[in-house]
């Protein structure tokens, strides 16, 4: 925790791995990211730094284990692609009819903006919800939600 300047809290942990870590056997790893971040992540809230975790899950079908994993799960958090590339993931974004290579890797890698606009992501939810028919409540819908919209 040196490296941000902060203490380890425990309660805080704790919190996380209950909020977020629902159906998910997050590592203590995972659990730090989400609770603390990393320098890079700080501008992301824990909820977003979830979401990338969930997003990585998605992709590839596991949570990230290893140093490659982990530094694609910063990639994604930076709108970068991930080292690692998932075919199906890939099929499955262009599946939902994305129409370029940044939607599509958007959708399959859950990238996430490096500066987020919430009244863009409002006309993105009216945009998800008109073609769709409901809300997004998936990971992937959330993904497909942010491909609108950056």
């Amino acid at each position: 925790m040196a490296y941000l300047d902060r203490a380890r809290d425990s309660a805080l942990e704790q919190a996380v791995a209950e909020r977020y870590g629902k159906g998910l056997s997050f590592d203590r790893g995972a659990i730090a990211f989400i609770a603390y971040g990393t320098k890079s992540t700080q501008a992301l809230g824990q909820g977003e730094r979830a979401g990338v975790l969930y997003s990585f899950k998605e992709a590839f079908g596991r949570l990230p284990t290893s140093t490659v994993d982990w530094s694609d799960v910063i990639q994604i958090s930076t709108n970068n692609l991930p080292s690692q590339r998932s075919a199906q993931a890939e099929q499955k974004a262009k599946s939902t009819g994305a129409e370029n290579d940044q939607s599509v890797m958007m959708i399959a890698y859950g990238l996430r903006p490096l500066k987020r606009d919430m009244g863009l992501e409002q006309k993105g939810l009216v945009n998800f919800v008109r073609t769709y028919g409901r809300l997004p409540s998936f990971t992937f819908d959330w993904n497909i939600l942010r491909s609108f919209v950056y």
